[in-house]
């Protein structure tokens, strides 16, 4: 709606106005309270509102997020229901909207997950049991994004020996650019050791001593337990489509129930290795920083680097020019055609639902393997250099030498464990595909992939009587035009703080203002966390999903996240840049290994630089320079 005014000019000198008179009148001001109430409400959080009156008439001139208040931790426990929440790596597995199949899914996997993880590190069945609030939400979802609750997480790692070290390792996984500081974790963890007699507590406390001897011994034994892990994976899923096919309701809530015991719970080999990957990623950095004092960072991405060492070859088997070409791309269909761009959403289509992405980027890699491409770097070689040009003592080089080996070990054994976890989704997305199914024939839902929409819970609570509201295509229809809200919604902050219930329209706060963001807007410099080095200029393309949007070798992309699918775009990219993410992420561990130069943890990236930009950045300082090309060629 357009207006226009006619303004007339005047102007009053400061001595003539009457400071001490009524500025507003009292129906003023109710209407302007009004007023300002109901803006916060829509926008769900404190604004800057500038208003004035004309003719008697209340104008709102612009509102805008305050986000800029100081925020003592210390105070925020105390408030009722107070959450932090993070998106950390879980936009990783999760990005973008997420419908609630998946969310309940993933909450479920995540409880079972961490609860193992208590067990595996000795934590009494007495304390697990009293934990159960704080392993029941690691993940929430708002406005149909998941983000991790943090403090639960802080609270779980509180669990771990000498928890207060791992912390910063911890931080490093889940790509938390700020540690909570001033919070009192410890309160539950006290708690439940008040719960406890003195003859339970010797038992927790041996308990852990036995724990922490065999994830000792683990070390040396990860590589063996994960092969059989990986065979009872395989066991269990083999040919699971077929199956499937042939199963009625009962039988495939049956196989969910396998899947649930026999696999999910069975992932105590998958959680053991990620603690290895944070303890000894996290010690070798440490030694880095301590033992070379210049170009640490760099230095240490190269040495933790495998190329050359089989961490993603069983990927790239395809991608080779072959007169069998249809013969290749059905033997790989057949074993990672489960495979798909956001692979743990179960609302994704898979390669196989949707071959067009795969056989897109086979072209693309087709015509850049034709042309002469740059030869790869020896990074073995590299390695033995900088040991040997490295000037610390012997002890000190066979430190950094083993925690390297360790760190690597572990890496590689994550991510063939990854796919494993691929596996088993895909396997649940199957059963649930099939289940949507039944459910469009006995006209509960108007189309099968309506049960996306639907949470475990009320799925099978239809199969068990066990539900109050049967009316699902309704629920499914308010759902929909929520998430069709959700879709237009600018997403809420890397960062955030809510308060009381998060019904329809919660509070929250900003919280990323309390981040190191380092962006000089008169130099155009960006900073971010150095990945993969290298030297990298040119326009750039900011991508949201890889499905949906071209890319073409030598392109320079910048994107929200990446997740474990992207490995078919990455030997297209002359350069990556990523907006959230850490040195253990996916896009940090394939750039390195294809030799791809990179900078994660670029903050706000998506939003301040845009599609045709011009830039160069340095994959070892981590520093971006955004160019302005007209101002250049004037120069």
């Amino acid at each position: 709606v357009k207006q226009n005014f006619d303004y007339d000019k005047k102007t009053i000198k400061l001595e003539e106005i009457n400071d001490s008179s009524e500025v507003l009148n009292e129906n003023e001001l109710k209407k302007l309270t009004e007023n300002i109430i109901n803006i916060e409400k829509l926008y769900s959080l404190p604004q800057d509102i500038e208003w004035a009156y004309e003719n008697n008439s209340l104008y709102i001139l612009q509102s805008r997020p305050i986000t800029t208040f100081k925020t003592n931790n210390n105070q925020i426990l105390n408030d009722s229901n107070t959450i932090i929440w993070d998106n950390g790596n879980v936009i990783e597995s999760f990005p973008e909207i997420t419908l609630p199949l998946t969310f309940s899914f993933a909450k479920n996997a995540y409880t079972e997950v961490y609860k193992q993880f208590a067990e595996i590190i000795g934590v009494s069945k007495k304390i697990i049991n009293y934990y159960n609030p704080v392993f029941d939400n690691m993940l929430g979802i708002l406005n149909g994004r998941i983000y991790n609750n943090l403090i639960n997480w802080y609270k779980m790692l509180l669990l771990v020996p000498n928890a207060k070290k791992n912390n910063t390792f911890m931080e490093q996984m889940l790509g938390v650019t700020d540690e909570l500081k001033g919070i009192n974790f410890e309160e539950n963890l006290t708690d439940a050791y008040k719960n406890m007699n003195s003859f339970e507590k010797f038992l927790s406390f041996t308990k852990k001593i036995k724990a922490g001897f065999f994830l000792f011994l683990n070390m040396f034994f990860i590589n063996y337990r994960a092969k059989k892990f990986c065979q009872m994976i395989e066991e269990n899923t083999k040919n699971n489509e077929e199956k499937i096919a042939k199963m009625n309701i009962s039988e495939l809530k049956n196989y969910y129930d396998l899947l649930e015991n026999k696999l999910l719970k069975k992932w105590n080999v998958s959680i053991s290795n990620d603690f290895l990957v944070m303890v000894w990623f996290g010690i070798s950095k440490k030694l880095t920083d301590k033992f070379i004092k210049t170009n640490a960072d760099e230095i240490h991405n190269i040495l933790i680097s495998q190329k050359g060492k089989d961490i993603i070859t069983e990927k790239k088997d395809i991608f080779t020019k072959n007169s069998k070409f249809n013969e290749l791309l059905n033997e790989y269909l057949d074993k990672f055609g489960n495979r798909a761009i956001y692979e743990l959403k179960l609302e994704s289509l898979t390669l196989k639902e949707n071959p067009i992405f795969l056989l897109e980027m086979i072209y693309s890699l087709s015509l850049k393997n034709n042309e002469n491409s740059k030869e790869e770097t020896d990074i073995s070689t590299e390695q033995k250099n900088i040991y040997k040009d490295i000037k610390i003592n012997i002890f000190k080089k066979f430190l950094l030498k083993i925690s390297i080996f360790y760190a690597q070990k572990f890496i590689k054994i994550r991510e063939k464990l990854r796919f494993q976890r691929t596996i088993v989704f895909a396997l649940a997305k199957n059963i649930f595909k099939k289940i949507g199914i039944y459910l469009k024939n006995s006209n509960i839902i108007n189309n099968e992939r309506d049960i996306f929409y639907m949470t475990t819970n009320e799925i099978f609570g239809l199969i068990n009587a066990s539900i109050i509201d049967t009316n699902i295509k309704k629920i499914i229809e308010i759902r929909k035009k929520n998430y069709d809200i959700y879709k237009q919604l600018t997403p809420l902050p890397n960062r955030f703080l809510t308060k009381g219930f998060i019904g329809e329209n919660f509070f929250f706060q900003d919280l990323t203002s309390s981040e190191i963001i380092q962006h000089d807007e008169k130099k155009n410099l960006f900073k971010g966390t150095p990945c993969s080095k290298g030297i990298v200029r040119g326009f750039i393309k900011v991508i949201a999903n890889p499905a949906n949007e071209k890319i073409e070798k030598d392109d320079i992309v910048i994107t929200k996240s990446t997740d474990p699918s992207w490995v078919m775009v990455f030997p297209l990219l002359k350069g990556l840049i990523v907006e959230v993410g850490s040195l253990l992420s996916h896009s940090a561990i394939i750039s390195r290994e294809l030799g791809i130069p990179s900078i994660v943890g670029v903050s706000n990236a998506t939003q301040l630089l845009k599609t045709g930009d011009y830039i160069e950045f340095d994959g070892s300082t981590g520093i971006i320079h955004k160019i302005d090309l007209k101002k250049t060629s004037k120069e």
